[in-house]
């Protein structure tokens, strides 16, 4: 029996109300996001994966422009600015374009600064992808 029953038949009963089609996977036993994602990302059929953090919340028109980029080199690997509301006061914060997500060779999250040379190249136009 599930610790949390809401993620049991409540769960993939409110799933089936979508409008859209959405498979609950469960891996048989606790193993981690990353492995989770690997997981779904292995029985998914389509062009393109999303992934979206439970901690996330998408508003109206945040996936149009990741597809266009998409559209215009299929290598890419593409995610948003990502704005953040305070875990002290709430407040809404813009986030910058000045840093980028991205893993070190131990394969820890940091963020990095961008460089110079991709605000010149990109003529301050944070709309295109950071190489």
């Amino acid at each position: 029996m599930l610790a949390k029953e809401y993620l049991g038949k409540k769960l993939e009963d409110h799933v089936a109300k979508l409008p859209v089609p959405v498979k609950v996977l469960r891996t048989g036993k606790r193993s981690g996001l990353i492995r989770a994602r690997l997981i779904g990302a292995d029985q998914v059929h389509g062009e393109v994966i999303i992934f979206l953090d439970a901690h996330c919340e998408c508003t109206k028109g945040w996936l149009e422009p990741l597809l266009a980029r998409i559209v215009e080199d299929r290598t890419r690997v593409v995610c948003p600015i990502i704005d953040v509301i305070s875990d002290e006061n709430f407040e809404y914060i813009t986030a910058s374009d000045k840093t980028w997500g991205g893993f070190n060779w131990k394969l820890n999250f940091r963020w990095y600064h961008v460089p110079q040379r991709e605000f010149d190249r990109r003529n301050n136009d944070r709309t295109l992808p950071v190489r």
